[in-house]
């Protein structure tokens, strides 16, 4: 009986809350803030010349951006015909949209890529805005990449070129040597005959020898002057103090 009452008393209170709730006012629902924009800037600069084994950095600078503006890079290799597309993302402390082609995308070959700018409130943008045409970025190769078989390459012929450079100077110092002994010789050999003649000259200075003067004039004796002794026939005995 209790049971009854209850059920009763509860169906009573759902049709008074259902009449009461389609009697209350719905709110009108809140309109869409339509976007007006009659503008959008935008800078892009492809990168040049990136080295192989490195990541391409893609970057458009945008100003002003707002909620909703949205960008697409679509690349490919030289070697292939389809695009990969891939979003950049928003960088807001910096004011531009980036990302980073990995090199099992690219290869290291160079590549071609357009961009696709969904600014919010206009009609989509392409850059570069020609169809049909694309940026190019060239991978560049790492001078290591031909410093190691140019060191493979040194690393065998450097014991010809040792030989050659060690027989080279040692040919130098033999023909250096050759010529200081030559001089040496030719040295001595003059002074073999300086001494010689020196020591000539000596012996005839001691046998009173006489030393012939140049220009054809009279020999000069090598012996010491005589002092000669007075004519007794001239002399007079002098007087007698």
């Amino acid at each position: 009986m209790v049971n009854r009452q209850l059920t009763v008393i509860g169906l009573i209170s759902a049709v008074i809350a259902a009449v009461a709730y389609g009697q209350m006012e719905i709110p009108d629902p809140t309109p869409t803030p339509e976007i007006t924009r009659f503008h959008f800037s935008y800078n892009h600069v492809p990168p040049v010349d990136v080295l192989e084994g490195e990541d391409i950095q893609i970057s458009v600078f945008v100003d002003e951006a707002i909620a909703g503006d949205d960008m697409r890079i679509h690349f490919r290799s030289r070697s292939q015909t389809g695009f990969h597309a891939m979003p950049l993302g928003f960088i807001p402390s910096e004011g531009r949209f980036e990302m980073a082609i990995e090199e099992r995308y690219h290869g290291n070959d160079s590549i071609e890529y357009y961009i696709e700018i969904f600014p919010a409130g206009l009609t989509a943008i392409r850059i570069p805005e020609t169809p049909g045409e694309y940026y190019s970025v060239k991978v560049k190769k790492r001078i290591s990449r031909y410093l190691e078989p140019l060191l493979i390459a040194v690393l065998i012929a450097s014991p010809a070129f040792g030989a050659y450079f060690f027989s080279k100077a040692r040919k130098a110092h033999s023909q250096r040597r050759a010529e200081y002994e030559r001089k040496i010789r030719t040295r001595r050999r003059q002074l073999t005959r300086e001494r010689e003649k020196h020591y000539r000259e000596y012996l005839k200075t001691l046998s009173g020898g006489a030393r012939v003067k140049p220009n054809g004039a009279p020999p000069e004796s090598r012996l010491p002057a005589r002092k000669g002794k007075p004519d007794a026939g001239n002399t007079a005995p002098g007087e007698p103090s």
